[in-house]
């Protein structure tokens, strides 16, 4: 079984029922299977920090009601995860448990993140569209300074630091005004592409490491990335 959900809103406000619906909704199946299910979350920005989130819940936390059926988390993907939401717990906002703990349960966990390398940059800092506010609201990229890391020594933490935008990591490059090509800025779409098919090639490339096999190749022209950048309106 598949499950989708849409990621949290602009404010973020939505993150901790998006995290519950998920848990949820995967417990069901998972009870309905009569366990011994094996379980891979994958998300983008906040949405990794969610799925990573799930993941732990599903594997139990301690001090929290632990898992009554059998399951394996054995995968955890995240593209560029981000918090910038004080529903996703962290070490950042000082709550009683932290999303960017990884619990002893999680068999491997794939980080795909942006770090600025050589004369080009197209590591997007602040992450996203100009803000409607008067300035980016505060945020965390937590692929950088390990600030996602694995509490059991059984867990396989993959990270894979790449010259890439936000939204080039999560499917989207060139759509972010703010990254200037020359001769204002060093941004280059060209590379900014080649480096959004490395970050998937990334995560599925875990997810085959974590045995899950099914997990089919992607040839460039699957991606459909139109040869110029984008039109930005």
């Amino acid at each position: 079984m598949t499950i989708y959900n849409i990621g949290p809103t602009q404010a973020g406000f939505d993150c901790a029922e998006i995290q519950t619906s998920v848990v949820n909704e995967a417990n069901r199946y998972i009870e309905e299977a009569g366990g011994d299910t094996i379980v891979a979350l994958v998300g983008w920005s906040r949405g990794a920090m969610i799925a990573m989130w799930a993941a732990n819940d599903l594997v139990g936390m301690p001090g929290r009601p632990q898992p009554a059926t059998a399951r394996q988390v054995a995968f955890v993907g995240l593209y560029d995860p981000v918090d910038m939401s004080t529903e996703i717990p962290s070490d950042e906002h000082v709550r009683g448990e932290n999303a960017g703990r990884i619990q002893a349960g999680v068999g491997r966990v794939t980080i795909v993140g942006a770090a600025e390398v050589g004369p080009i940059d197209n590591v997007d800092y602040p992450v996203g569209w100009p803000s409607v506010l008067d300035r980016d609201p505060g945020f965390y990229r937590m692929a950088q300074k390990n600030r996602i890391t694995a509490l059991g020594g059984t867990t396989v933490v993959d990270r894979v630091p790449l010259n890439a935008s936000h939204g080039s990591i999560g499917g989207t490059p060139g759509f972010n005004p703010r990254l200037l090509e020359w001769p204002f800025g060093r941004y280059d779409y060209t590379e900014d592409v080649r480096n959004s098919i490395k970050s998937d090639k990334a995560i599925r490339d875990g997810m085959r490491a974590a045995g899950l096999d099914l997990v089919p190749d992607r040839d460039r022209d699957w991606y459909g990335f139109p040869g110029t950048r984008p039109e930005l309106r």
